[in-house]
This record gives C-alpha cells, sequence and structure tokens, in this order.
C-alpha cells in the first residue's frame, strides 16, 4: 500500500493547480455569484425578468489588476467625492465567506489585504427571496470603526458600490423631496461624483438606475431603518464603462468613532412589474423593500 499511496502522491503533486469555484447564491430570480479569493467581488449578477428572459451578467468591472481584483468592481466601498478616504473594499481586497446557503452568505474581511496591508474589518451578508420578493437581494454591511478611528479625507463613505454598465444603464432616477415625482440624471456627464443632498430634489430613499431601450431598472432601496444622514452619489468611470451611483454616509464632525452599518436592496425591475405610470409618480413596486 505504501509505494501506491507515494505514486498518488507524485501525481498529485505534478497536476495543475485548480482555481476555486466562485460561490454562488441562486434564486427564484436572482443568481449572484462571488470571487473566491475576494468574495467582496461580485463577479456576475443574472436576473429572470417578467416575461421569463434571463439577462446576460449585469455587473460591469475593469482596469488594471491589484494582485486578482480589477481597479473597479461590483460591490466596493470607498470614500466620496472620488480619490478621498477611507477605503473599506478596494482592489486587493481579501475576504472570506462563511456561513452560505443557497439564498445566504455572509463575508468577513481578513487582517490584510494582498499586499500585506491592513484592512478595515467589513462585515458583508446577502439575502436572496422569494415570492413578490424574488427580484430583490438584501445587502447588510457593517464598517469597523472603532473609537480609534480618525478622521478621513472625504465627506463620507459609499458603503456600497454596485456597478452596471453605462452604456445600458445610462439614467439614473431620483425621487423627489416630497416622494411625489422624479428628476433623471446623466451619469455620463458626471465624471467625478455629482453629489446631491437630502432635500426638495432628492428624498434619500433610493434611486433607480434605468436601461430605457429594455424598460430595466436597478432600483436602489435605503433600509428605512437606516437613520444615518447621507448624500446621493452620481457618477461613472471609464475604466468599466460604469454606472456607479451610490448612497454616501456622511461622515459625523470629528469622524467616525463607532461601526457604520448599511442595509440596502436591489431590486430589479422591468416595465410589467414597475410601470412608467408608477414610476413618473415615485411608487415604489411590491415587492421592492423590507
Amino acid at each position: 500500500m505504501v509505494p501506491t499511496i507515494a505514486l498518488w502522491a507524485t501525481v498529485a503533486s505534478t497536476a495543475p493547480a485548480r482555481a476555486a469555484a466562485p460561490a454562488q447564491l441562486h434564486g427564484t430570480r436572482l443568481t449572484i455569484q462571488f470571487d473566491p479569493t475576494d468574495p467582496e467581488r461580485v463577479t456576475s449578477l443574472t436576473w429572470v425578468d417578467g416575461s421569463g428572459t434571463t439577462t446576460g451578467n449585469l455587473v460591469a468591472q475593469g482596469g488594471p489588476l491589484t494582485c486578482t481584483d480589477p481597479h473597479e468592481f461590483f460591490g466596493q466601498s470607498y470614500g466620496a467625492p472620488e480619490g478621498t478616504t477611507p477605503d473599506p473594499v478596494v482592489a486587493g481586497h481579501l475576504a472570506s465567506l462563511s456561513g452560505r446557503s443557497s439564498t445566504k452568505a455572509k463575508i468577513k474581511s481578513r487582517k490584510s489585504d494582498c499586499r500585506g496591508g491592513k484592512q478595515i474589518r467589513v462585515t458583508t451578508s446577502y439575502q436572496l427571496f422569494g415570492g413578490a420578493q424574488a427580484s430583490e437581494v438584501r445587502i447588510a454591511r457593517t464598517i469597523g470603526f472603532t473609537s480609534h478611528t480618525t478622521p478621513f479625507t472625504g465627506v463620507g463613505v459609499r458603503p456600497y458600490v454596485p456597478r452596471l454598465s453605462l452604456g445600458d444603464f445610462s439614467i439614473t432616477m431620483l425621487p423627489d423631496g416630497a416622494g411625489t415625482g422624479v428628476t433623471y440624471v446623466d451619469p455620463g456627464s458626471c465624471s467625478d461624483d455629482c453629489l446631491t443632498a437630502t432635500g426638495s430634489t432628492w428624498n434619500g430613499s433610493w434611486f433607480a438606475d434605468l436601461d430605457p431601450p429594455n424598460g430595466y431598472a436597478m432600483i436602489v432601496h435605503r433600509d428605512p431603518s437606516m437613520t444615518s444622514p447621507v448624500d446621493l452619489a452620481v457618477n461613472n468611470d471609464g475604466d468599466s464603462d460604469s454606472n456607479l451611483s451610490s448612497f454616501v454616509v456622511l461622515q459625523p464632525d470629528g469622524g467616525w468613532h463607532a461601526a457604520v452599518q448599511e442595509t440596502e436592496y436591489l431590486c430589479f425591475e422591468d416595465l410589467l412589474s414597475w410601470p412608467q405610470s408608477e414610476r413618473d409618480a415615485a411608487e415604489l413596486p411590491a415587492g421592492c423593500g423590507p
């Protein structure tokens, strides 16, 4: 038996190493894949629309690599305006998956990034649903600022950055302050962050990226239990050719001295589930939110 075991060991040592298979969440309408090295990076997201058609991969990413991550990807977290700190989840980030089922996953950052730099502690949870909520994913992220955290250079942090193709999702829609009408913004004209404060132009509860030719929309709905003040950042990035509009949680005077917790819902809709009349009236579709 010993020679046979030795032979197996020799064969195994010369075989090419296999990359870990990407983790996947699969619901009745949404399928999400995470990078095996940095599961904070969503590598694929597909959706089954109201007519039963499965979209292609809706994720946009691109740019030079840092270790295995492209410079721009779906699922990042960093300061606003762009080029400011903090940088909780950026290229080169490392994390681990735990507690995963077919519809739930928890991701925890490692102590160091791929170059050995210390990382801010980040935990992200995903949950898919069925029934009326089958077209949404709940994303809850905690960014581990502490009593020792010093102020950052930006006005706030983007807790979660979804990236969609700018060529497809070319319009960002904002509900007005009264929640009865909408404003349309062109992210292609925002090479830097176009920041909108909560007020008469935007009520701070949600926004939607629109794909006009297909009637598709991705609504980003902030959980109503979130009370920290926010801005909206509308922006595009060239390396990934992406619309990366996102919430910005504003930094308090003196900086953060405790963890930031944020929960958002990404809801995927078409004109069957979210008719134009409801969009024009700033009415969210059934099943989008808690």
